[in-house]
């Protein structure tokens, strides 16, 4: 279950890096610095709540999109467990890519990269994408870059369910914001959670407002792909 897999994660700091053992005991060393949010400050849940959710799909070749990738220890992560997934991080700074695209060569984990502001330059459709979104107040205390993103309405969690060009969700959010979950999940039904992470799927009868290169077109991308060879 989801819960044990939190017993088996264990955090070391050095300098500038973090480094975290997965469940099947991979372990991955995160470069960051001060353009990103340092990853320790990452709850291990969505990844864990999206591993499970790949292992059950018995499938090969996922498209996954990391979403504000920052340093990609979301999607690298899974990428180091699932070395199937066709991954794609994407985040609103250039100079988070440039952290991201450091810690997917060296860990050799390939990746697609956009810079994008949400799903502002997202042509394709995904399988799945995780996220940890920024859901600061401005009176929170908080360490991150000087450039953190203060969304007490959870702005931009309302346009990722109003827009994701995927069928699944798979996002972080701190306690005290969870509470607004529900006024920003209509049309999406609830079907894993942990202590830190959802995981949500769009109703049958939810329209989906992903918009395509032209504008005209939805997205429509079910958690599918080749099946494994036995």
């Amino acid at each position: 279950k989801l819960v044990l897999f939190e017993c088996l994660f264990c955090v070391i700091i050095s300098y500038m890096y973090h480094e975290r053992e997965l469940p099947d005991l991979k372990r991955i060393q995160i470069y960051y610095n001060s353009d990103v949010y340092n990853p320790e400050y990452t709850s291990p849940d969505p990844i864990f709540v999206a591993d499970a959710l790949i292992r059950k799909a018995l499938a090969v070749g996922l498209k996954v999109l990391d979403l504000g990738c920052g340093s990609g220890v979301l999607g690298l992560s899974l990428k180091a467990m699932h070395y199937s997934i066709d991954l794609t991080l994407c985040d609103i700074d250039e100079k988070a890519l440039k952290v991201a695209k450091r810690n997917s060569k060296a860990l050799n984990l390939p990746a697609k990269f956009i810079q994008s502001d949400m799903f502002s330059n997202i042509d394709e459709k995904y399988d799945l994408i995780i996220t940890s979104l920024p859901s600061f107040k401005k009176d929170q205390p908080t360490s991150q870059p000087s450039h953190t993103v203060y969304d007490p309405t959870l702005k931009l969690y309302k346009e990722l369910f109003k827009h994701a060009p995927s069928d699944i969700i798979v996002l972080e959010l701190q306690k005290s914001r969870q509470n607004r979950i529900p006024t920003i999940t209509k049309g999406w039904m609830e079907i894993l959670k942990t202590d830190y992470a959802y995981a949500f799927l769009r109703k049958a009868d939810t329209p989906n407002k992903g918009k395509s290169p032209t504008g005209t077109k939805k997205h429509e991308a079910p958690l599918r792909s080749k099946k494994r060879q036995t």
